[in-house]
């Protein structure tokens, strides 16, 4: 199976529309709320127009599989991944983090640092960053989420 790592285009919505909308996808996001066709599109529309923000996905067989966006602020990104359920387990997020995080190194030196923000329940997300090498920083037991952060490479500063 080959897995193709790319930036995200206007076309590309429809199928992150069915992959965020999908159960599993809403039930392990910080957001749980089915997002509307409508506030899909405009808030799309935005990340991919937006300066501080950079968008992958993956694609296997010529159909979009997964997404990964990074939102800067100052030295540091954000980071946000989703797979469709049907296609995990099957190196595509490690894949498209591996290859966006080159792609974000490369282009974006004045980024040092990765953020993720998971729900403590999202055992997945949890499992995976911590295999990536994020280290847990916060964890906030009213919200019940983790912050783990990942240091792409020292700040000279």
């Amino acid at each position: 199976m080959k897995i193709i790592i790319r930036r995200a285009i206007a076309s590309d919505s429809q199928q992150l529309f069915l992959i965020s909308n999908d159960p599993l996808v809403r039930s392990s996001s910080l957001n749980t709320k089915v997002i509307g066709w409508s506030e899909h599109q405009a808030w799309y529309q935005r990340q991919l127009s937006d300066k501080n923000s950079l968008f992958f996905v993956a694609e296997v067989e010529k159909t979009v599989v997964g997404q990964l966006r990074f939102t800067f602020n100052q030295s540091e990104a954000l980071v946000s991944i989703s797979i469709d359920p049907k296609r995990r387990h099957m190196k595509i997020g490690s894949t498209l983090l591996q290859k966006s995080l080159l792609a974000l190194s490369a282009n974006y030196p004045k980024i040092f640092r990765l953020k993720a923000i998971v729900k403590a329940t999202n055992a997945a997300s949890v499992g995976f960053f911590k295999n990536y090498g994020f280290k847990q920083h916060a964890y906030d037991s009213v919200k019940q989420i983790y912050t783990y952060l990942y240091t792409i490479r020292e700040d000279p500063s």
